[in-house]
């Protein structure tokens, strides 16, 4: 293996993220102070510059007007919804480590370059599939704390308390993560933003199909005048009728997520045995080259079966 190739690539790919960790530092301080003094404008009632101050604003800093790129936002709506106290400029130094670690393992090993930056690339990979899976985790827990808030706001509005109290109340009794979220939410209302407004905020931070279902009840009272309390009620129902049904389709698709498990990773259970058992029947796969070539190609036959298997295995509903 060509270990001086192996080493370039990890050293552009790191030269590479330091410079966007830099400008990313860079504009997250810069937009931070900016937000910071709007923020405080905002507060102590600033409704707009005058048409003379209008006609020449002061200038932006030159970062903080930028917009950073796509996979950046993705990466941070990622981070916020999962709840961690983590920014996207630690997520990246923690995946470029994470990169260099696994990189520097793989030059020692008898790997070829290009199954080396493969394993290092997917190393690299784990920092974000560990906080997609606290984010799901932290979705899935919202929906099923979510009927209590209802419950709770149609029981404030049938005993004549105002939707606000309701979600003070919700933000007192029910557990994390929804009270947190709720707080913030109360939070906004109270520096300025109408019910509505909170609402759609709220739903930006956990892209529930259900909490939407709730930002569109709350706009319809709005606009209409309509019962809230009786919206809340068929949206409870709803919501606790959808997620009877989710746990249903995930009782029978149970055997096949296991068999996708179970039928992945029995070439690997057989190939330790044989190394334990019979050295010598896996000695010509684990160190010949065409050996090698093999199992890498069966490695990524492997995955994508195991993928294929998992996709076969969702129930759209």
């Amino acid at each position: 293996m060509n270990r001086e190739i192996l080493y370039l690539e990890v050293s552009v790919i790191a030269a590479l993220v330091a410079v966007l960790g830099a400008i990313e530092l860079i504009y997250s301080m810069q937009k931070a102070e900016y937000l910071r003094g709007h923020n405080l404008l905002r507060r102590l009632g600033y409704r707009g510059p005058s048409r003379a101050a209008a006609a020449h604003p002061p200038p932006r800093p030159p970062l903080a007007s930028l917009s950073p790129l796509p996979p950046l936002r993705y990466l941070d709506r990622i981070i916020k919804q999962s709840g961690l106290p983590i920014s996207r400029l630690l997520f990246l130094v923690v995946t470029v480590a994470v990169f260099v670690i696994a990189s520097s393992i793989a030059a020692t090993s008898s790997l070829s370059t290009l199954a080396s930056t493969a394993s290092a690339l997917a190393a690299s990979a784990l920092p974000f599939l560990i906080v997609r899976y606290i984010r799901n985790r932290r979705m899935r827990a919202f929906n099923t704390q979510l009927p209590y808030l209802l419950d709770i706001l149609r029981s404030a509005l049938e005993s004549g308390h105002p939707l606000i109290r309701g979600f003070q109340m919700g933000a007192e009794s029910l557990p994390e993560p929804i009270a947190s979220e709720v707080r913030i939410m109360l939070e906004e209302i109270q520096v300025g933003m109408t019910v509505p407004q909170a609402l759609a905020s709220f739903h930006d931070r956990v892209p529930d199909e259900d909490i939407g279902a709730l930002v569109a009840a709350v706009r319809v009272q709005t606009d209409v005048g309509s019962s809230l309390a009786g919206i809340l009620d068929h949206l409870t129902q709803s919501v606790r009728n959808r997620q009877r049904l989710a746990r249903q389709i995930r009782t029978l698709t149970a055997q096949s997520r296991m068999s996708a498990i179970i039928v992945s990773l029995l070439p690997l259970v057989l190939l330790i045995a044989f190394e334990f058992i019979r050295p010598s029947y896996s000695w010509p796969l684990l160190h010949t080259p065409a050996g090698q070539r093999l199992l890498e190609f069966a490695i990524i036959l492997d995955a994508a079966a195991f993928v294929i298997m998992r996709r076969l295995a969702i129930v759209e509903y």
